[in-house]
């Protein structure tokens, strides 16, 4: 008996919360109506609907972003900074760049 009034009290709080949310009640019931209506618009349209697709060709503006963003961050893998990211990550350019200005100074200096 005791095992059957404990399975009955925990169905029914279960079954409360689960029926609640079939019924929508609030701010969200405005909008899952409108979700609603939108999903029986789709299904009358059909499969054979024609979608509005951008051509296979075109890039997206977001796309567009991220690719300009790279090329001037110099992370990027196109154009003329192609590999520029690894290249910046070796020091020893730089060191050779520096020490060759320092000799130069030193040159310039004791004539």
């Amino acid at each position: 008996m005791n095992k059957s009034v404990t399975f009955a009290i925990l169905v029914s709080f279960l079954a409360v919360p689960a029926f609640a949310a079939q019924t929508a009640v609030g701010p969200d019931a405005a909008r899952q109506a409108h979700r609603a209506q939108l999903i029986e618009e789709r299904r009358a349209r059909g499969p054979e609907a024609e979608r509005t697709k951008k051509p296979a060709g075109e890039e997206s503006k977001l796309s567009k972003f991220w690719k300009n963003e790279g090329e001037r961050s110099g992370l990027g893998n196109t154009g003329s900074r192609a590999g520029s990211f690894l290249r910046n990550l070796n020091p020893v350019p730089f060191f050779a760049e520096q020490d060759r200005r320092y000799k130069e100074r030193q040159a310039s200096a004791q004539k």
